[in-house]
């Protein structure tokens, strides 16, 4: 990616710096390597990117090439976040979750289109994170990506349908709206799975604090992506009241 996140100091707010000439060009993995980083660092990284992931699954528009990406990515990541804290000195576990991340960058690349299933959930998170030092960039999407689907549910219910059929919770006869709360069931119960904290209380959070991270997502740079239109810092209040 060519983008760096930095706090800035006098608002407490995230900002984000793109520039192509900062892309890498070239990128070494090697397990020995990747087996230096805590367990906690590396599945914190694993839950953000499967955040991702599920987002540019339920794009519409997605091209065969993005789609492939996702689809690889998802199966790495479903098959090794539980098992990051089980396995500490497995390298190959490590590998794998690289090579998701890695893809689900590519996917951008080649135009997987997500960002508007997921950006009320990123610029949540981009608050959660940077203001609540107790909470990790990963954790801040384990609790926010599945409530993040729930809202956008009236906006985008065939989108999500169709991230329950690629997850394989949908089942003969559901229709659109049934299959979408199946989507968003068990990406909630994949977090679950691998111990990520799923409420705000577990990070900190207070019923004082909703309201500054609700403030701030109302002027992140990527919420007015969302495929639910946010027309008020209200509407944020309440996703949030919800997982307090």
């Amino acid at each position: 990616r060519a983008g760096t996140a930095v706090i800035d100091p006098e608002t407490g707010h995230r900002v984000e710096l793109f520039d192509p000439k900062t892309r890498p060009c070239a990128v070494i993995w090697d397990e020995e390597a990747l087996l230096t980083a805590p367990p906690d660092l590396c599945l914190s990284a694993a839950a953000s990117c499967f955040s991702g992931v599920v987002g540019g699954l339920q794009s519409q528009d997605i091209n065969p090439l993005a789609e492939g990406d996702l689809l690889q990515a998802f199966r790495l990541l479903t098959g090794n976040m539980a098992v990051v804290k089980k396995q500490p000195r497995d390298g190959r576990v490590r590998l794998n979750l690289t090579v998701a991340a890695f893809l689900a960058n590519r996917s951008s690349d080649n135009g997987a289109g997500g960002g508007g299933a997921m950006a009320v959930v990123s610029s949540l998170a981009h608050s959660l994170d940077t203001r609540y030092p107790e909470c990790g960039h990963g954790s801040a999407y384990s609790i926010l990506t599945a409530p993040g689907i729930r809202f956008n549910r009236s906006h985008n219910a065939a989108g999500q349908a169709r991230l329950a059929f690629l997850m394989g919770v949908e089942t003969h006869g559901m229709d659109q709206e049934r299959s979408a709360q199946a989507a968003a069931g068990a990406v909630e119960t994949t977090y679950r799975e691998t111990g990520m904290p799923l409420r705000l209380k577990d990070v900190g959070v207070t019923e004082k604090g909703i309201q500054q991270i609700a403030e701030d997502a109302m002027t992140d740079f990527g919420l007015h992506r969302n495929v639910r239109p946010v027309n008020s810092k209200e509407e944020l209040v309440e996703l949030l009241q919800g997982i307090l």
